[in-house]
């Protein structure tokens, strides 16, 4: 036996958060923990590693290999080298300000000592070709990763010290169709190839069927999306544009690399929703970025309403900015974690010089509890962060609402409510929609019209 779990259970006081939870994982053997967003499958997974943000204690046993794990330094001297865990956020998870390549190299010094320079080199090329990474990322910080490819840096990180138990939260949440395929196929290639035992965390039935067992912690059940029919627009006024629009990543301050955007000419309408579909990659939460001002452009310009946003004073801006807002993909890193949650949405309300509804209200609006407004963004579920996100986005009443895989960490039933809270503020308020995703089924539910970008080109 590998991991034993009896009656694991979460708590914030007198009140129970997850679980009780009991199961055994065998060496070699693939469990898949499934339930619906919030229902306490990352809390659980976190206990198992004695990695709980403060405030929460975990009741119940844990053992590994016969010995149970009881104290911060039973945890600290298995976490990592054995016992290892893949995050669902991995941009907050990789540190800002060092390049991939050391943090591989210190990863491997702490949980790896004995190898030799040569040794760790090869440790690492492997690794990265294990998750299909080319070497020349190696020299990139985090931010100058797409979401996907941040993703498969982080499982290279877990993998290079070669546990032998692998918790994998949501590894896919956040890669399109093709590479969530790949990266599944990989990544049981690998437990099977070294033996590891695989706890994986996941709302995608598709992927829970790959796993030995399944264990459900709710009886949630998976909803379909409506295709969206197509509707009669009135194209006169443009509501955001780019014009040969071009970015690119420095790789030295004297030097640059090549293009992530390449002379893109892009728009949207007034009221129209309009889809950006691309491999992990591609250049679409890029173009999102730059399209918000987020980004500085090498060529080009970026357009609001007709207005240059380059060459508007930064107070004429700062006023423009309520009526274009942005779902980021990464809502924990988008999100102040020292400010609460009811504080988050008043501020977000007091940018926007109006707002018809108070924070509680779109709390609700997005399917979370009322009393969460009392809560950190820590103590949310990753798709709880992620509805908070677009419940801040939505606070300032925008016309513009930019969505970058707005819908990636919820289950089916959460993913089918988002989806149509979209549509249903969007037809109320006319809101013109740019919605990045890799779910063709949330684009047919949502979208006027697709675009398809490759090679931080629009195709």
């Amino acid at each position: 036996m590998s991991l034993y779990v009896d009656e694991l259970s979460v708590r914030s006081g007198a009140r129970r958060l997850a679980g009780p939870v009991s199961f055994e994982l065998a060496q070699g053997e693939t469990l898949a923990l499934v339930g619906a967003s919030g229902s306490g499958k990352s809390l659980t997974a976190r206990a198992l590693l004695g990695l709980l943000p403060p405030g929460l204690d975990a009741q119940g046993t844990v053992a590994w290999r016969g010995a149970k794990l009881d104290s911060e330094a039973d945890f600290r001297r298995w976490r990592g080298a054995q016992l290892a865990y893949v995050f669902q956020d991995a941009a907050s998870n990789l540190h800002p300000l060092k390049r991939l390549a050391t943090q591989l190299h210190e990863c491997s010094i702490v949980h790896r000592p004995a190898l030799s320079r040569a040794a760790r080199y090869e440790a690492i090329g492997a690794a990265l070709a294990a998750v299909r990474l080319d070497r020349s990322l190696l020299q990139r910080y985090p931010h100058e990763l797409s979401g996907g490819q941040r993703q498969r840096a982080l499982l290279a990180l877990t993998l290079l010290p070669e546990p032998t138990v692998l918790i994998a939260d949501e590894p896919t949440s956040a890669l399109d169709a093709t590479l969530a395929g790949e990266t599944l196929d990989l990544l049981f290639a690998e437990v099977r190839r070294r033996g590891m035992a695989l706890l994986l965390i996941t709302h995608d039935a598709t992927a829970a069927d790959r796993c030995d067992r399944t264990l459900r912690l709710d009886a949630g059940a998976p909803t379909s999306l409506p295709i969206r029919r197509p509707r009669a627009l009135q194209r006169e006024e443009v509501a955001i544009e780019s014009r040969r629009l071009s970015v690119v990543h420095r790789k030295r301050w004297w030097r640059q690399e090549a293009a992530v955007l390449e002379r893109v000419d892009f728009n949207v309408h007034r009221g129209e929703r309009v889809g950006v579909h691309g491999e992990s990659g591609s250049g679409k939460s890029t173009l999102a970025m730059a399209l918000l001002g987020l980004k500085p452009i090498v060529a080009g310009d970026v357009r609001w309403f007709g207005l240059a946003i380059h060459e508007l004073p930064a107070r004429a801006l700062r006023r423009l900015r309520p009526r274009v807002q942005m779902v980021f993909q990464d809502p924990y890193r988008s999100l102040n974690p020292v400010q609460r949650i009811d504080a988050l949405l008043d501020e977000a309300r007091g940018c926007a010089y109006r707002s018809s509804r108070d924070a509680t209200s779109w709390l609700m609006a997005v399917g979370l509890e009322v009393d969460m407004a009392q809560r950190y963004p820590s103590q949310l579920s990753g798709g709880q962060r992620q509805r908070l996100a677009l419940a801040r986005a939505l606070a300032t009443e925008p016309e513009v609402l930019i969505c970058d895989e707005a819908t990636s960490a919820l289950d089916a039933a959460n993913e089918a409510r988002i989806v149509a809270l979209i549509d249903q503020l969007a037809e109320e308020r006319e809101l013109s929609l740019l919605l990045i995703s890799h779910s063709a089924a949330v684009s047919a539910a949502l979208c006027d019209r697709v675009v398809r970008m490759a090679g931080g080109r629009v195709v």
